[in-house]
């Protein structure tokens, strides 16, 4: 988030004026995500920090826009345990946005090339690092359980909606388990009657459910994968958003 110096934050809450005012009559919008995964570093003496920036932002589109949901993701690159440092924002129709990929070692394997971060191929449930240097664990669905447990805590606590706004593991994670995965997933997100948003669909292939598991097949495969196919199951059950 480079938005650490008072100047730039001024900017911003600029940017989102005219973007509400911009879209406030529009039927297509649903909401208005303030930043895509923050990361907080050393702010300025006479800058807010990411709890009253994101205040800040959500009041000047609320006197512009009383219409769509505005998105509120925690800092640290909106890891689901940094919620616990959010306070909830004192305006209307705030939705809480987490995003999921953890373990990054799984869902992450081979993004990054054959001589990149989380290069091994691996299976999940199965152990993993989640990131870089972090201890190897056994991850199964009540360990995903922990891992959010935060944001369930939060949403008790204060009676908040939450948005599953990103969740995804790549499509060629060994013997299908990135079907396993997504599954898990969204059973946690669905008890806890969360929003969920799958990335992505067309953004890029290895998170496509219409590509199949091998790697090396750049084209959509020609009948519904096993991803694509639970989440058309999900998509069924949908309800029309208030």
């Amino acid at each position: 988030m480079a938005f650490q110096s008072a100047e730039n934050q001024n900017k911003l809450v600029w940017a989102w004026e005219q973007f509400a005012r911009r879209y406030k009559a529009s039927d297509v919008i649903w909401g208005y995500d303030l930043v895509n995964e923050p990361i907080e570093r050393n702010v300025a003496e006479d800058a807010d920090d990411w709890q009253d920036l994101s205040e800040r932002l959500a009041k000047a589109i609320r006197a512009v826009d009383a219409k769509h949901a505005i998105l509120v993701e925690p800092a640290a690159g909106d890891d689901c345990r940094a919620i616990r440092r959010l306070r909830p924002i004192n305006v209307p129709n705030v939705v809480y946005n987490v995003h999921m990929y953890a373990p990054h070692q799984f869902t992450h394997q081979g993004v990054y090339g054959a001589n990149g971060a989380f290069a091994k191929a691996c299976v999940y449930p199965g152990e993993f690092n989640a990131w870089d240097g972090a201890p190897m664990e056994k991850w199964n669905k009540a360990k995903m359980e922990e891992f959010m447990k935060p944001v369930f805590e939060f949403q008790k606590k204060y009676g908040v909606r939450v948005i599953l706004g990103e969740f995804s593991a790549v499509r060629w994670a060994p013997d299908n388990s990135a079907y396993r995965w997504l599954k898990d997933v969204i059973e946690i997100a669905e008890e806890h009657d969360w929003d969920g948003l799958y990335h992505s669909y067309s953004l890029y292939d290895g998170w496509s459910v219409q590509h199949d598991e091998v790697r090396e097949h750049t084209a959509p495969a020609t009948a519904p994968t096993d991803r694509e196919k639970l989440l058309r199951e999900w998509f069924a059950k949908n309800r029309k958003p208030q």
